[in-house]
């Protein structure tokens, strides 16, 4: 069963790795659009809420809204889930701790510049240094998470196994 559950995320991550990189081969105009597109839906959800309506829609220009959006979503959050897929993935698969670190960073940082790099080359489109930064801190940044909770569950697990030594 667990054999099935392995594959099933390793499929999924690759998948949506190659959904960043086609993302990444999208004309500007395109792009852009999509972009507006989540611009309006986040803008009527946070329009929803009182104290963010008053204090964040009426600070902000949509061009600011939109380029906000564009990099917490679009680099940040995208690379997050990425992040998210590929070490679980990884996990699965590799049994040497060190070697999954290793081999997911390395992902990260391929996809990361890969993805900018391609921008390079499309039609109304840019690659940034900046923007590497702001993918690979969403996706370090989820690997570090779930190492953490990985930490916290292997001490919690040593402790209560300890202790259930010591009264027995």
């Amino acid at each position: 069963m667990m054999k099935k559950y392995r594959y099933i995320f390793l499929i999924v991550a690759i998948l949506f790795n190659g959904y960043l990189v086609y993302q990444s081969t999208l004309p500007g105009e395109k792009s852009s659009h999509n972009s507006v597109d989540v611009t309006n839906v986040v803008v009527d959800i946070v329009g929803e809420v009182p104290p963010l309506k008053d204090a964040f829609l009426d600070s902000l220009s949509f061009n600011q809204i939109h380029l906000l959006v564009r990099k917490l979503i679009g680099h940040f959050g995208a690379f997050m889930l990425s992040g998210i897929l590929s070490f679980i993935s990884v996990l699965l698969f590799v049994p040497n701790h060190y070697l999954r670190f290793g081999i997911t960073f390395l992902n990260g940082i391929v996809l990361s510049m890969g993805t900018e790099w391609i921008q390079l080359h499309v039609k109304n489109r840019y690659g940034s240094i900046k923007d590497v930064g702001i993918n690979l801190l969403g996706y370090v940044g989820m690997m570090f998470l779930i190492y953490l909770i990985m930490l916290g569950y292997n001490f919690k697990k040593k402790k209560r196994g300890n202790y259930e030594k010591r009264n027995i």
